[in-house]
Formats: C-alpha cells, structure tokens, sequence
C-alpha cells in the first residue's frame, strides 16, 4: 500500500478483512473509500465506481470476485492490486479476468480467521490449462502446515512458512 492508493473498503466491519482496509490504507497515508453495498452487488455499478473513484486497490470475497469477473472481467484492468479471498477462485472466473482485465498485481489471499486479515498470498500471473482450482497445491501445502501446527508437530520448527501454524508461540521460534 502507498500513499497514492485509493482502496475500495468492501467488507462488512464485523470481518477480520476490515482491518486491512481500514489500518493498512489510512497508516500508510493513502484514501480509504467507502461505497453503497448496493454498487459492491451490481457489477456494472462497481465498475462506474472503480473507475470514476480513481480505486487502484481492492479486496474482494471469493463469491463477489466470481459474480463480476463472470459479468464484467474488464473492470479489474485499472487495478493496481487485486486481492481474492476467503474461499477457493474459481479456474473459469481467474482466466476471465487473466485475459480481459488482468490488474497490475492479482493477489489469492489465505488466512484463517485466527491469524487475524491474511496470513499468506499467492501472485496469480497464470493459471495452466489443466488447473481445476486456482491455487490448489500451495492452499494444500498452507492446510498441511496449519493441521501440524493443531498436532503440536515440530517438524514445521526453523520453515519460513511456519508462521501460519495454528498453534502456541512456540511454533514460531527458530
């Protein structure tokens, strides 16, 4: 996030992704914008408002990331970063926005609710023409690492992924 940045808050503030939009806008200096939920729901009025708002960043869920990049895939294209979560991406909805309204940056963000916003991202350049999911294998790698956090397993000691353990501090040390 810079100073430049104009994020569109999109979440509810009962969800923990709030407090990224919130604190991670406004501490680096940039403008957090607010919208109507009604625009967040039409995909033709989200992308008047990405566009005419001048939005160059934007956090979405999985499920409102699916409605737009299956009606209006081109409206993502003005992004700096686009950030996806809270559920599995669908194959059909990522090509769409890969091939028509690829943003600068294209963010898979993981995270459960205990680790608080997000806990670990995936750069999303390409998908392959097999891929079922988007992400598949490093969501896998990241569930492997959480369950061996939950079974007090110390063979995730000393990795640098293990910071998304699900555990005691002592997971953590080095």
């Amino acid at each position: 996030m810079f100073a430049e940045d104009r994020l569109l808050a999109t979440t509810n503030l009962t969800f923990d992704i709030s407090c990224y939009e919130m604190f991670v806008t406004l501490l680096n200096g940039a403008c957090l914008v607010l919208a109507h939920s009604e625009d967040l729901l039409d995909s033709k009025a989200l992308e008047t408002v990405l566009r005419d708002r001048r939005i160059s960043v934007m956090w979405l869920s999985a499920g409102l990331f699916h409605q737009h990049a299956h009606a209006v895939p081109e409206m993502f294209a003005g992004l700096r970063c686009l950030i996806v979560g809270g559920g599995t991406i669908g194959p059909r909805a990522v090509r769409a926005v890969l091939k028509s309204g690829r943003p600068g940056m294209f963010l898979n963000g993981y995270g459960p609710t205990e680790n608080s916003s997000l806990s670990t991202t995936y750069r999303v350049d390409d998908l392959s023409a097999r891929g079922d999911r988007a992400h598949r294998d490093q969501r896998s790698r990241l569930d492997g690492l959480c369950d061996a956090g939950r079974r007090n397993d110390r063979r995730t000691l000393g990795r640098p992924a293990n910071c998304v353990s699900v555990g005691t501090a002592s997971h953590w040390a080095t």
